[in-house]
């Protein structure tokens, strides 16, 4: 199993140590603060249609608005695989639960291959406010996670009748059949999310 050990921690934990040292420098202005708004009222599961005329194949999303970062089951969220089957109605396997840790933690290496990505740690670091050893730890964490851990979390937090399903694909290929599947009314939006007046 690749593990967090992996090539690149050595540069991640040189420019960390720069960074410590710019923090003794005098302060030249305020720090800008951000409050993120809070997730919109839940509505009953709808599909949003992001219409990409021609494309051969279509994209999507599903989820509910998550938990803050710093909620006690992140990585049990993390690990969960699906919806409908994961809340309870059918076991999660060994097996599921082995590759879906698995693929979690294979992604460390790439995360710090180039100066780039590990620009991106450090920021996800000092914005979210995590540890400094956080990335050492991830696949610890990650692997204690367990069947039932997984289970309480998508019963705690996944609400099956209010999904919002997000896909991009060409409408006219597509639409009709999404109209078929009953789960939902449709919404189209443009590129940028808007609402597509006079749908």
């Amino acid at each position: 199993m690749i593990t967090a050990e992996a090539p690149g921690r050595g540069a991640f934990r040189h420019r960390l140590r720069r960074l410590r040292a710019l923090a003794a420098w005098p302060a030249g202005g305020t720090k800008p603060g951000f409050s993120y708004p809070p997730p919109s009222e839940r509505q009953k599961t709808t599909i949003y249609l992001v219409d990409k005329p021609g494309a051969a194949q279509s994209t999507f999303a599903i989820g509910n608005p998550g938990p803050a970062r710093s909620t006690p089951g992140y990585f049990a969220l993390e690990v969960m695989k699906e919806l409908r089957g994961i809340a309870g109605s059918r076991p999660v396997t060994d097996e599921e639960l082995a590759t879906a840790k698995d693929s979690l933690v294979q992604r460390l290496p790439g995360m710090f291959g180039s100066v780039a990505g590990i620009n991106r740690s450090l920021s996800t670091l000092w914005s979210l406010g995590l540890p400094d050893d956080y990335f050492q730890q991830y696949a610890k964490a990650v692997a204690a996670v367990t069947k039932d851990d997984v289970v309480r979390v998508a019963r705690r937090y996944i609400r099956l009748d209010q999904l919002a399903i997000v896909i991009v694909g060409d409408r006219t290929a597509i639409e009709g059949p999404l109209k078929a599947t009953g789960v939902g009314p449709i919404v189209l939006l443009d590129i940028e999310g808007n609402p597509v007046v006079g749908q």
